[in-house]
């Protein structure tokens, strides 16, 4: 094989699976998408990769992590705020179910959420109106 700048010839190393999904280009591109979050958000979703990936031995490999950046690139921040918490509050990641289930946790909340907040405000109602003192002209309330 030739090298493309330099045109010398190197050796060629076969690259396993696991060495492709470990590639300094994949990398470059986790990195691209995670600076397109904000800066707590993006603390919480290394935190959830590296649950996942520590917990889940399928998902060690790092097959999952583009599509999941992907997805939460996608959708609002508070939407994958939400969803990231309530995995954790579900201990999902203790029962196997890694990037795949929260993907869809987060694309399912993303397109449900008007509808969650509106049948919310129905079962629970709403603030009542704030009630405004009226004052007479020496001081004294009504």
């Amino acid at each position: 094989m030739k090298c493309p700048k330099c045109g010398e010839e190197i050796e060629a190393i076969p690259m396993t699976v696991s060495d492709s999904y470990r590639s300094p280009r994949r990398q470059r591109d986790l990195d691209k998408l995670m600076m397109k979050m904000d800066k707590s958000l993006r603390k919480l979703v290394r935190k959830v990769i590296n649950d996942i990936q520590n917990n889940i031995p399928s998902e060690q490999l790092g097959k999952g992590v583009m599509p999941f950046l992907k997805a939460i690139t996608s959708v609002d921040k508070e939407v994958a705020k939400w969803a990231i918490n309530s995995y954790y509050k579900g201990k999902y990641v203790y029962q196997g179910k890694g990037f795949a289930y929260l993907k869809y946790i987060i694309n399912s909340h993303s397109m449900n959420r008007e509808r969650l907040l509106k049948n919310e405000r129905k079962t629970y109602g709403s603030l009542p109106k704030p009630k405004t003192i009226k004052e007479k002209e020496d001081g004294e309330s009504i």
